[in-house]
Formats: structure tokens, C-alpha cells, sequence
């Protein structure tokens, strides 16, 4: 029986060894997964800060981006108005001038826009109340120097200021309105130019 004991002790010693050397291989294997595992997260985490960086400098540049585009444009806003107010102040100057002044560049305006042939100038009623004397006499003459006669309408125009040339069915608005609507691109540029 000594012999069957001594084959058992050698088996278990074998089976031990071998357990063993599986375990230590086992652990060699679970280890190695582990570091691999550890390195790969590392790289992710690594991966993640990168791009997280690279979202947030992206979303910083658009809002810098943004902000300075709002700036941009509450500055020219604040330039527009700036220029639409000088040219109003300029509508109310030339609306508001003395009766001098006022028909000085009514006559400066026709020489403009007169045109041969039969015509009639007309009035609003503030205007026609304020003519100067003898204005019909220096109408009738800028008229025959562009080789043409006018008259002066009786009837008021529903016009702020201004004229409005008649010449047959064909009717020109002089008016302080028009004039300044017709030339807005160009007195926003003018009075930029002077400003900037």
C-alpha cells in the first residue's frame, strides 16, 4: 500500500504543479488584459478631453464669432440713425425756411425741372398763402428761358411743400418728400462719407 500512496502523493503533486502553472499563466493572461484594458480607457479618456477641447475652442470661436457680428451690426444701426436723423434735421431746415429762403429754392428746383411747352405749377395751400409778390413774374421767366410759359395752379395741392409740375396729362412731383426719397441712397452716403 505504500507503493499506491506514493503514486497519489506524486499525482497530487503533479496536479498541484500543473494547477499551479495554469494559475500563474491564468494571472499572466488576466494581467496582461487588464494593462491593455487600463491603456486603451487612458486613450479614450485622452481621445475624449482632445475632442471635448477641440468642441469647446469651436464653440468659443462661434461665439466670439456671434458676438462681434451683433456689435458689427448695433453699430451700423446706430450709424443709420444717426445718418437718418441729420437728413430729417435737413428735410426740417429746407421745410422750415423763411418765405425767402423757401421759394429761393422752389425757383432753384424749377430751373431743374422745367420743360418746354405750356405748364402749371401748383402749390400747397400754406405755400400758396405765402407767396411772394411777383413770384408768378419770376416763374413766367424761367419758364420762356427753357422755352416754355407757366402758370401758377389757384387750386391747392394736397402736397406738403414743395411744387408739382403739370404739363398736359404728365404730372413731375417736386415735392421736399420726393426729392428726398428719390435721392435717400445717395444723401445716406453723402452724409456717411462726412460722418466716417
Amino acid at each position: 500500500m505504500a507503493g499506491v500512496d506514493k503514486i497519489t502523493q506524486e499525482i497530487l503533486q503533479e496536479a498541484k504543479s500543473g494547477a499551479q502553472e495554469l494559475l500563474d499563466e491564468a494571472k499572466k493572461k488576466a494581467d496582461a488584459v487588464t494593462a491593455k484594458a487600463r491603456e486603451e480607457a487612458a486613450q479614450i479618456v485622452e481621445s475624449g478631453q482632445k475632442e471635448a477641447q477641440t468642441l469647446l475652442s469651436q464653440q468659443e470661436e462661434r461665439a466670439h464669432s456671434s458676438a462681434d457680428m451683433r456689435m458689427k451690426q448695433a453699430i451700423l444701426s446706430a450709424k443709420q440713425e444717426v445718418i437718418d436723423t441729420i437728413i430729417g434735421k435737413a428735410y426740417e431746415k429746407l421745410a422750415g425756411q423763411d418765405a425767402d429762403g423757401y421759394f429761393g429754392m422752389v425757383v432753384a428746383l424749377l430751373k431743374k425741372n422745367i420743360h418746354k411747352g405750356e405748364g402749371v405749377i401748383c402749390f400747397s395751400e400754406a405755400d400758396l398763402k405765402r407767396l411772394p409778390a411777383g413770384f408768378d413774374k419770376v416763374a413766367g421767366k424761367v419758364a420762356s428761358e427753357a422755352g416754355g410759359s407757366l402758370s401758377i395752379d389757384s387750386v391747392p395741392a394736397k402736397i406738403a411743400n414743395g411744387f408739382i409740375l403739370k404739363y398736359g396729362g404728365v404730372e413731375e412731383n417736386c415735392t421736399l418728400d420726393a426729392l428726398f426719397a428719390q435721392s435717400k441712397e445717395a444723401l445716406r452716403d453723402k452724409v456717411s462719407s462726412i460722418l466716417w
